[in-house]
């Protein structure tokens, strides 16, 4: 069987960005974090008390609907290049072996 060394080790390296994207959102929820959630817009609802699960999970999705409707084709090329410059190599490899 074949081992496709660089194909996973590029899988890896997305899946690990994918886990560091996340991560920003988090960390800045955890900074800012003061006990209470607003809304988007503060003149409809005002702030409120909410737990720090309610107020990352806000923001991530925030941040998730805002990366998958105005900036999708560079996440889908950050997903996308590393597995296939991985795929080229191992080919690469191959052919000169």
């Amino acid at each position: 069987m074949k081992r496709r060394r660089y194909f996973w080790l590029g899988v890896r390296v997305s899946c690990y960005g994918l886990l560091c994207a996340a991560a920003i959102p988090l960390i800045r929820s955890y900074v800012f974090y003061d006990g209470r959630c607003g809304s988007l817009m503060p003149f409809i609802g005002g702030p409120a008390p909410c737990s720090f699960w309610d107020y990352a999970s806000s923001d991530l999705l925030f941040w998730f609907a805002v990366l998958s409707i105005g900036y999708w084709p560079i996440v889908l090329g950050m997903l996308l290049i590393p597995p296939l410059v991985g795929y080229l190599l191992d080919r690469r490899k191959q052919a000169s072996v």
